[in-house]
């Protein structure tokens, strides 16, 4: 298969995507560099495939599984794979190319596969996935870094080895795109009505409503690339922690059915919930990972507190005047159903039943892309708190419901 050159681009007016040469056998384009005076089309189910590979034989690799791996990849994600731009291996041109991509143009959403990216902790290598977070986090992007050896990284979505097999690529592809999906503004279903939908506490005695709520979390959490690799591999497909037996559970069930597609849990800093424990108990039973992950408690109780240790004044004031707070966690919905209202709504539910319960303060941690969707609810974002999350590995923000929506809540 012939590809165009792949040296580095060469930095244009604006963008043109979804043009220019077909690859042989292949539906996308290829492109060495987006096209002088044009602008990208506006698309936002395509997503546009940015490689910056330093090492020849690699980049010629990767060039290869992408195409070999395309039918696998469209079967898979409801997004379309859009124009395949070569951008070389210079951190700075890259940088460069990116910030006109996103910033002064209208882009789709993108993914950047690079051995460029390193741990953002390395003063030196990890300058580009720095500046990635620093500078595009609101943004619908989303990283594959290759390694020779893979392992977790804060704030890359994905890593793969340079000589990545088809299908490993093909799987890395099909989650990543399933995150910027839910990154997405979602369109609603016209054929979704919402009055079909309730929003209502899980049943504390009942397994089959709790395995489901710890299922639609693993595999929302597995695209958005927030768990560790063996909880994303386990057994039991569960996403559970110790903080779920001390916190309220939301549910968004269709009446037809009683299908479960959205869920929302305030973690409380009270004592553990003896049912809750028990059920859990019985549910991760079969799954070490979940078992263990149940056993691993946060010691200083909410988890936003592990990560913002900046926030140690406001612990002090909490438990000096003992006031019961809480975390506004994991709101989820299931794919076939953003865009109808049901997260507003779970967020809505969760605080009403978070504030009727007694708790003081509500906090939450988040994305900056998601930061004014939390803003509608209440919440403001806390000055100088931004830090890489205690289980996901991923740089968020902390935001608190403010005092007068507070006072609102309590008031109905």
């Amino acid at each position: 298969m012939s590809t165009m050159s792949l040296d580095p681009p060469a930095l244009p007016e604006g963008f043109i995507t979804g043009t220019g040469p077909m690859l042989p056998g292949s539906e996308f384009s290829r492109q060495s560099g987006p096209a002088s005076g044009a602008k990208p089309s506006l698309d936002p189910k395509t997503v546009t495939v940015a490689i910056a590979i330093s090492n020849d034989s690699t980049r010629q690799h990767i060039d290869k599984t992408l195409t070999a791996a395309e039918l696998e990849i469209r079967q898979k994600t409801s997004f379309e794979l859009g124009a395949v731009v070569d951008l070389g291996g210079d951190q700075a041109r890259v940088l460069e190319w990116l910030q006109k991509y996103f910033v002064e143009s209208a882009p789709r959403p993108l993914i950047l596969i690079s051995d460029l990216l390193k741990a953002p902790a390395d003063p030196i290598d990890g300058f580009l996935t720095r500046e990635c977070q620093t500078r595009f986090a609101k943004h619908a992007l989303g990283t594959i870094a290759v390694m020779h050896s893979p392992e977790r990284m804060t704030d890359i979505d994905r890593t793969i080895l340079p000589d990545v097999s088809r299908d490993d690529f093909a799987r890395a592809m099909v989650l990543l795109m399933g995150r910027l999906e839910y990154l997405a503004v979602p369109v609603g279903r016209k054929d979704v009505d919402p009055q079909s939908i309730i929003i209502r506490p899980l049943r504390r005695d009942n397994e089959t409503e709790f395995r489901d709520y710890f299922r639609l979390r693993h595999q929302v959490y597995s695209q958005m690339g927030y768990l560790d690799q063996a909880t994303e591999d386990s057994s039991g497909k569960l996403e559970m922690n110790e903080a779920d037996v001390h916190s309220i559970h939301l549910g968004a069930f269709c009446r037809s059915g009683c299908r479960l597609i959205g869920a929302a849990r305030v973690v409380t800093s009270g004592e553990a919930d003896p049912l809750l424990v028990k059920l859990f108990g019985v549910i991760a039973k079969r799954d070490p990972i979940a078992k263990r992950r149940l056993e691993e408690a946060y010691p200083l109780g909410l988890p936003i507190f592990q990560t913002h240790r900046e926030m140690n004044p406001i612990m002090v004031d909490i438990f000096t005047k003992k006031q019961k707070c809480g975390e506004l966690s994991r709101v989820i919905v299931d794919r076939t159903f953003r865009g109808n209202g049901v997260s507003s709504r779970l967020v809505a539910e969760a605080l009403q039943s978070a504030i009727g319960q007694g708790l003081k303060r509500i906090f939450l941690e988040c994305l900056k892309i998601h930061e004014h969707l939390y803003e509608m609810h209440g919440f403001k974002r806390m000055p100088g708190l931004e830090a890489s999350v205690v289980d996901v590995k991923r740089t968020m923000i902390a935001m608190e419901l403010q005092a007068d929506v507070f006072a609102k809540i309590s008031a109905r």
